[in-house]
C-alpha cells in the first residue's frame, strides 16, 4: 500500500534511487532539493566510509567529526577593532587564521535596541545596520570559509528586547494582542525560577531588565524560533549556533530543543549546536546539543565554572558581569581602545 505522498511523486521519479559510493574513505553527502512554484525545501545527510565499512549519520545521537577539532575564536562585532563592523573583521581574517583558528563565533548580528553585545533583539531576521549590510556579512562568512574557517552565529532564543514589535504590541493591546502569549507571564516553578522577576507589564525575565522571556509552551513561538534558526543556515550557510541563555529555555520547556535539533540537522547535519548550559547535565546532550559550558550542576548558580569555588559580587566584578548589559560593550571598547 502506498501513501498519499508516494502517489504524489511525479511519474519520472522512482520510489528509490541506487548509487554506489566510492571506495575511498571519507564523508559523502546526500542532498535532497524539493522545489515548487511557491517554495523550495532542502534536506541533507551523509555517511562516513572507513576501512571497516559504512556508517550512516544519526542526527539524534551523532555529531560531525570537525566539532571535536574545533578551535573557536569569539568575536564581538561592535568592538573587535575600534571601528567595529563586518568589514573590519573581514580585514583581519588572515591574521585570525594564522593563530590556528578554524572556527569563528560571531556574537549576535541581528537588529537590536542598543547595539553593543546584541542580546536585546528587536528583529531576528535583519542584520543590525550598525555592523554593516547583508552583503558585508556574506562576504565575511564566504572569505572565512575560503580560508578554511567555519562560522557559527550567536542566537538568542530565551528572550527578546521589551522593545521587540511583538512585545510592544502585547503591551499596547493586552490580552487582545496576538502576541500576548508569546511571552512568559506565569511562574512555572521550573529550575532557576528563583531568579524570575516580573516587570510592570507582566513580562517575566531573569537577571536582565528589558530582556523578557519567551513562552515556549506556545507552539507558535516554537515554530517561529525554528524558522528563524533555519533562515540563517539557509541564507548564509553558517556552520552552527551558540545558543545564548538556552539554559532558561531548557529549564522551562526542555522538549523544544530536541525538535530544534531535528529541524536544523535535517538541513545541515554537520552543524554545531553549542548550548549556553551546563555540560554536567546529561539532559543537555539528550535534548540535542553537541557541546555545552563547563559549569557545575548546581542550579542555585546558573553559570558557576567547575574550577570556580567562590564568587563575590563586590570583589569579582568584570565587564561581562555588569547587571546593566547596555554598559558592557562601551566599557569593553574603552578598555581596549582608549588610552589613558
Amino acid at each position: 500500500m502506498r501513501s498519499s505522498k508516494e502517489q504524489a511523486l511525479p511519474p519520472h521519479l522512482s520510489k528509490s534511487e541506487v548509487d554506489k559510493l566510492p571506495l575511498t574513505p571519507g564523508v559523502y553527502y546526500f542532498n535532497l532539493l524539493i522545489a515548487s512554484a511557491n517554495d523550495t525545501v532542502k534536506y541533507r545527510t551523509y555517511v562516513t566510509r572507513t576501512v571497516k565499512g559504512l556508517k550512516a549519520f544519526n542526527t539524534a545521537t551523532d555529531h560531525a567529526a570537525w566539532i571535536d577539532e574545533a578551535i573557536i575564536y569569539q568575536i564581538l562585532p561592535a568592538s573587535f577593532v575600534k571601528k567595529g563592523g563586518f568589514d573590519a573583521i573581514t580585514a583581519k581574517l588572515s591574521e585570525i587564521k594564522l593563530l590556528g583558528i578554524n572556527t569563528i563565533y560571531l556574537q549576535p548580528v541581528t537588529k537590536t535596541e542598543n547595539g553593543g553585545q546584541g542580546y536585546d533583539v528587536t528583529d531576528y531576521m535583519v542584520v543590525d545596520e550598525r555592523l554593516g549590510t547583508e552583503q558585508q556579512l556574506k562576504r565575511l562568512i564566504d572569505l572565512s570559509k575560503a580560508l578554511g574557517m567555519r562560522v557559527i552565529l550567536d542566537m538568542v532564543p530565551n528572550h527578546t528586547s521589551v522593545n521587540h514589535p511583538f512585545a510592544v504590541d502585547a503591551v499596547a493591546n493586552g490580552k487582545n494582542s496576538h502576541y500576548y502569549n508569546f511571552y512568559q507571564r506565569v511562574n512555572d516553578n521550573a529550575p532557576y525560577s528563583s531568579f524570575y522577576h516580573t516587570d510592570k507589564n507582566g513580562f517575566m525575565y531573569y537577571f536582565w531588565d528589558g530582556l523578557v522571556n519567551l513562552n515556549y509552551n506556545n507552539p507558535e513561538v516554537q515554530q517561529w524560533m525554528i524558522e528563524v534558526c533555519k533562515y540563517w543556515v539557509n541564507k548564509y550557510d553558517i556552520d552552527g549556533y551558540r545558543f545564548d541563555a538556552v539554559w532558561g529555555v531548557n529549564a522551562r520547556t526542555p522538549q523544544f530543543s530536541k525538535r530544534l535539533q531535528a529541524e536544523l540537522k535535517a538541513i545541515k547535519p554537520e552543524l554545531l549546536l553549542l548550548a549556553e548550559d551546563k555540560a554536567t547535565d546529561p539532559a543537555v546532550y539528550k535534548n540535542g546539543y553537541d557541546a555545552a559550558y563547563d559549569w557545575t550542576s548546581d542550579t542555585a548558580w546558573v553559570s558557576q565554572w567547575t574550577w570556580q569555588t567562590h564568587h563575590d559580587g563586590k570583589k569579582s566584578l568584570t565587564i561581562f558581569n555588569l547587571a546593566d548589559s547596555t554598559k558592557r560593550a562601551p566599557m569593553l571598547h574603552e578598555a581596549l581602545f582608549e588610552i589613558r
